[in-house]
């Protein structure tokens, strides 16, 4: 394992609570989104009902699944939670006429 990706485990290890992001959305409900560690980056999952298009950093896993991969150039864990953020905001919520 790269020694950028262990330090991103070790500041996911020290988390005291995995992160969850939640969006109100412009139809009053709220979007939920769950995200677990993987060795090849940090995987995010929701409720997927409309239409998804992230960029081509973003893989898709399976419905409402998909995968931020880890990249040396980005080696912080602040910074993967708040592309997955821009992601849900750009790629989601706004595409789908959702963003609050």
């Amino acid at each position: 394992m790269q020694e950028f990706i262990k330090d991103i485990k070790n500041e996911w290890g020290n988390l005291s609570c995995i992160p969850v992001m939640e969006f109100e959305t412009s139809n009053g409900d709220y979007l939920v989104v769950d995200i677990v560690w993987s060795d090849s980056g940090l995987v995010f999952d929701f409720h997927e009902e409309y239409p998804v298009s992230f960029s081509g950093e973003v893989f898709k896993l399976c419905r409402g699944r998909y995968l931020y991969p880890f990249d040396e150039y980005f080696v912080g864990l602040q910074h993967y939670l708040e592309e997955i953020n821009q992601e849900i905001t750009e790629g989601y919520l706004l595409s789908n006429g959702l963003f609050v």
